[in-house]
């Protein structure tokens, strides 16, 4: 995580983990979250950019597992964002 020369903040290329990737259940999502921040989330999307699920992450527990069983077989996308910023955005196949 670094600040750039406006201050604002920029994580680390990869700052978030999906795994296992593609997936049949349940997924495990790893953050690197900055020192501070008011509201992080992972929001995954569908592929038209409807949101399908979200979880809150708090400085205590940047790595959740999330049950996927509400979704159909198919291409998603996973959103990290954090104080209403997409910081991050990763596809997540769905068997």
């Amino acid at each position: 995580m670094q600040n750039n020369e406006a201050g604002n903040l920029e994580l680390d290329k990869s700052s978030m983990q999906i795994y296992p990737n593609p997936t049949c259940h349940i997924i495990n999502v790893s953050c690197a979250l900055p020192a501070t921040f008011s509201i992080a989330e992972i929001v995954i999307l569908d592929i038209m950019v409807k949101q399908l699920l979200t979880q809150l992450l708090t400085k205590d527990k940047s790595s959740t597992p999330l049950n996927t069983h509400i979704l159909d077989a198919g291409i998603y996308f996973i959103n990290l964002v954090i104080d209403t910023k997409v910081i991050e955005t990763q596809k997540l196949i769905k068997e």
